[in-house]
């Protein structure tokens, strides 16, 4: 009996870990799909790329701290390549649909490549600083140090 409460309360908690990532995927939404003339005017030129870059590599971190729970309890043999790879592709997949939807939502907003190569470099480093987190606490746990 206690197993079985135990199961239920880990499956709960699994699936409030997903939460922050689809916060996070709304907030780009609506971020990106607002009409073009709605958006607000600052006096300080922001660099969109940047933008775009920043958005994505969060993206992908909040993903990853989303799954890598969940796959690390599963019976995942590499629970944080599986993580990675999927977060990525998630972040990947919706930020081209995001610029898929602003050329053919007609809002004053058009598709950009270089604003998906922004992504992708976002993408890129978050995976690449993720792994440098995780390597240092293994050395860290390995090392003693």
């Amino acid at each position: 009996m206690l197993t079985k409460s135990k199961s239920v309360l880990n499956t709960k908690n699994k699936s409030i870990t997903l939460i922050p990532a689809l916060i996070w995927a709304g907030i780009i939404a609506f971020i990106s799909l607002v009409p073009g003339d709605e958006l607000p005017q600052t006096n300080f030129h922001i660099n969109d790329k940047l933008v775009h870059f920043l958005i994505y590599f969060s993206f992908t971190g909040v993903l990853f701290a989303s799954l890598y729970p969940y796959l690390r309890l599963s019976s995942n043999n590499n629970p944080l390549r599986d993580s990675l790879i999927i977060s990525s592709l998630i972040s990947f997949a919706y930020g081209t649909m995001i610029e898929f939807l602003q050329e053919y939502m007609n809002m004053g907003r058009s598709a950009d490549l270089y604003d998906v190569l922004a992504n992708l470099s976002g993408i890129i480093i978050a995976v690449f600083t993720i792994l440098i987190f995780k390597v240092n606490r293994l050395l860290v746990k390995v090392l003693g140090i």
